[in-house]
């Protein structure tokens, strides 16, 4: 049985649906489910060419529950409407999704909680920084290659734990 989780957003997600579904292989009493790699994919979309085999692909977080935190409108999501459910079309979800969590991370920086920012702190200290900053260098890197020499900086602040973007620079490489 093959099963594609509709997020309403032009491709499956990580929101509700998907946890619709393992409660229905729950209930079925399924023991054996299949599941590609959820890492970022690479050129031509393949689940099987990742570009991190540790990073989640942002594509598959849900906008819904990104609204629901006061990190979205709904005018937000319905910039989104229009996109088919019965294919992806990659190039519209790829543009659609990334300005909509930049949108949101912009606000969670500006006006999140004293929670989320402390929960927010305690996995950035935690979490191993090699991979993550390899990835966030690469991915910097690809996106100068792709916006003519402008990329956007963001900074981690060691000493406050802090994540906070300073605009865009020209980057110009060694």
């Amino acid at each position: 049985m093959s099963r594609r989780c509709p997020g309403g957003h032009g491709i499956g997600d990580l929101g509700n649906s998907a946890y619709e579904l393992v409660e229905f292989l729950a209930q079925s009493r399924q023991k054996i489910w299949q599941v590609l790699p959820l890492g970022p994919t690479g050129y031509g979309d393949s689940p099987y060419q990742l570009f991190s085999a540790f990073a989640g692909n942002p594509l598959l977080i849900d906008l819904y529950t990104l609204r629901e935190r006061g990190l979205l409108s709904s005018q937000d999501l319905d910039s989104a409407s229009g996109l088919p459910d019965d294919h992806v079309e990659y190039g519209r979800v790829i543009h659609l999704k990334q300005d909509l969590i930049r949108r949101a991370a912009r606000t969670f920086l500006a006006d999140g909680t004293h929670a989320d920012h402390v929960a927010f702190d305690i996995f950035a200290v935690t979490t191993p920084i090699g991979w993550m900053t390899i990835r966030f260098l690469w991915r910097a890197r690809e996106s100068t290659r792709m916006r003519s020499g402008q990329i956007g900086i963001w900074e981690f602040d060691r000493g406050t734990h802090r994540l906070s973007e300073n605009g865009d620079r020209n980057y110009r490489p060694r």
